[in-house]
């Protein structure tokens, strides 16, 4: 039976494959439509000039690419996974998670997980094509609060609409499409802008790892 997209991408983040990257280093898969920004974002965060950014209607990232860099402030790695833009030239889901997912297979040490995800989305579309960590039935249903928390929903190409039009949309996409716990930030292509977004995602994921062993602590029953 074919499992849904949130399924699949719950899986991808609770998934203990075999083989590389270093250490503890942080894992942050970024996804979203072509043309979203994504690359621009990991430029923006590590500096990377090597990091290519598309300007035309030519998907610019076409398999799965990594770039890595410290945190600000720490010495902790980051590792940025750049990953095919959904939706176009018939990109799907369907198409794209298998690939992170054989990446994550052969990349990815046994003892570590893919920290969270920054789901990139146009603010200039009218409409956000629904994301593969939603769903019909119910976050719930499928892995609790858990899997909300690693996700951070952030939004580009403010300079191409005025800002009530951004606001509004911005509450259309928090009712619409944010699972729980999802938290969601601008970016506006500068460095600092592009680790509000990162910060903002860890600060949830350690939120939800303090929360979680001081539920332990408690005997409280864990969520299944």
């Amino acid at each position: 039976m074919a499992r849904s997209p949130l399924q699949f991408l719950s899986k991808l983040l609770k998934h203990r494959p075999v083989v590389e990257i270093e250490g503890h280093d942080i894992i942050i898969l970024v996804i979203g439509p072509s043309g979203a920004g994504k690359s621009r974002l990991i430029k923006a965060a590590t500096g990377n000039v090597a990091a290519k950014v598309g300007h035309n209607l030519e998907p610019c990232t076409k398999k799965i690419q990594i770039v890595s860099c410290l945190r600000p402030g720490t010495d902790k790695r980051v590792i940025f996974v750049d990953t095919p833009g959904l939706h176009e030239e018939g990109n799907t889901w369907w198409d794209v998670g298998p690939q992170i997912q054989r990446w994550i297979e052969t990349r990815v040490p046994a003892e570590q997980r893919i920290t969270g995800v920054l789901y990139l989305h146009r603010i200039s579309d009218k409409r956000m094509t629904e994301p593969p960590f939603t769903d019909q039935i119910g976050f719930g249903n499928f892995c609790g609060d858990a899997l909300g928390r690693k996700i951070c929903v952030t939004t580009t190409h403010w300079d191409l609409v005025d800002e009530q039009t951004g606001k509004k949309r911005e509450e259309v996409i928090k009712n619409d499409y944010c699972v729980t716990g999802t938290t969601m930030v601008r970016f506006n292509g500068t460095h600092d802008s592009a680790w509000v977004a990162v910060d903002t995602l860890l600060q949830a994921v350690d939120t939800d790892a303090t929360n979680a062993g001081s539920a332990n602590a408690d005997g409280a029953g864990a969520v299944v």
